[in-house]
């Protein structure tokens, strides 16, 4: 908004400009659509891999240029994953992916870890 400034003789000595910051109220906004996109979006079925790419569509372009979901072939396939110390180096499996640019270029970079293996933790999954 732009206003004139007026001495007593009604001439214009200047302008006063007034601005309204609305990034937070923007930043809400985005976050409320993802959130509502994800509410109807994710968790569709009881399938765990529709499940994983319906996370990844949801999160991309909104919250990452890149998502992809690893899962342990026992959850892929509906079983409990086996935790603890004992559990030893397993292979996680990729069950979908998602990126702002086509073709997914950025799985690429996990072709050159071939032997990178997953421990899984009682604390979680650590790489």
């Amino acid at each position: 908004m732009i206003s004139p400034l007026k001495d007593s003789a009604g001439q214009m000595q200047g302008a006063l400009t007034a601005t309204f910051d609305v990034t937070g109220q923007h930043r809400a906004r985005e976050r409320l659509t993802t959130l509502n996109a994800a509410s109807t979006h994710i968790g569709t079925t009881l399938d765990v891999a529709r499940t994983a790419r319906e996370m990844t569509e949801v999160a991309v372009p909104g919250l990452a240029d890149f998502v992809s979901v690893d899962l342990l072939e026992s959850v892929h396939r509906g079983e409990e994953p086996v935790v603890g110390s004992g559990a030893g180096p397993v292979t996680p499996l990729r069950v979908a992916q998602c990126s702002v640019h086509e073709g997914c270029p950025e799985e690429r970079r996990r072709a050159s870890c071939p032997g990178r293996r997953t421990y899984v933790l009682r604390v979680g999954f650590q790489k």
